[in-house]
């Protein structure tokens, strides 16, 4: 879902600052964006510094200040994909929004990632979301896939005190941690990557009944892996690939930012299919979502 180096919207068109009635907030917390592009605001970027750190390492979570402003989640959107709208609005990299956020973060030369990234929450990354965010710790959880825990998903073995943990299991599991599935044509409507993109049962997008794609056409990696061999982290320094880009790094490819794809993931054809098979992962959706199925009748 991506950055670029003009000032990013999701829906690609220019970017102006939000009027104030636009902004709802909630007494206890900042100004929610409503909609489903993100909007910088004129607020300054209120976001702490980066440490010094070199290698692997683990950022310990210091201290959050309240952002004035962040978008609000759409409903069913996956947590990568809100960080970046965030991203958006502070005008920052991802990786900076991430640490204002106050996540746990490992960092490692220009990217950092996460404790967990998109699977769970640590204690200690959820009490800086909110603390950020002044969101609720129900809608924080909801774009996690520990949301799917239970029904298509077991994540028995995940131990937040030991990351490595995660490893086995996201190997056992119909799951996809570091890169996601996408649709096309939703990409172009509204840039929201949906969390259940995420999941091995994800094939078909229900609303323009399309396969959905896993692989970016021009560079052969995983969509939002980063490259082939390793899982990229969020980037942490400018210039930003465009808005919509792949941005992955192709096998053999140059060094640097100039090597990175770019192809533009909205554009990439959409294969069409039956009506059927759009109803079919409609089901699976709807147990992965904890309906139980019965014949032709749905009930939880």
């Amino acid at each position: 879902m991506h950055p670029s180096p003009e000032r990013r919207s999701w829906d690609g068109s220019s970017i102006s600052a939000p009027r104030r009635r636009s902004l709802s907030a909630r007494p206890d917390g900042p100004a929610c964006l409503p909609g489903r592009s993100a909007r910088p605001l004129a607020h300054g970027r209120v976001v702490p510094p980066l440490p010094r750190v070199s290698g692997r390492r683990l950022v310990a979570v210091s201290r959050v200040r309240r952002l004035p402003a962040v978008p609000c989640p759409v409903r069913g959107e996956g947590f990568a994909s809100w960080v970046d709208r965030v991203a958006a609005v502070l005008e920052v990299p991802p990786g900076v929004a991430a640490r204002a956020l106050g996540l746990e973060c490992r960092q490692w030369g220009s990217s950092t990632r996460p404790l967990f990234f998109g699977v769970t929450l640590t204690p200690a990354s959820l009490d800086g979301l909110r603390n950020a965010t002044g969101l609720r710790a129900a809608e924080l959880r909801q774009m996690h896939l520990d949301r799917y825990a239970g029904t298509v998903l077991d994540l028995s073995g995940v131990e937040l005190s030991r990351e490595a943990s995660l490893t086995a299991v996201a190997a056992r599991e119909w799951m996809m941690p570091t890169w996601s599935r996408a649709c096309p044509p939703c990409l172009k409507r509204d840039g929201v990557w949906p969390l259940w993109w995420r999941l091995g049962i994800a094939a078909v997008c229900p609303v323009h009944r399309c396969l959905l794609v896993d692989v970016c056409p021009r560079c052969g990696v995983r969509l939002l892996r980063g490259s082939e061999r390793v899982p990229r982290g969020l980037l942490t320094r400018e210039p930003l690939p465009a808005v919509g880009e792949c941005a992955n790094r192709p096998p053999h490819g140059p060094r640097g930012r100039a090597g990175l794809c770019r192809q533009v993931l909205p554009d990439i054809p959409a294969t069409a299919v039956p009506e059927v098979w759009a109803d079919l992962q409609r089901r699976v959706l709807a147990v992965a979502g904890g309906v139980r199925l019965s014949g032709s009748r749905a009930s939880r």
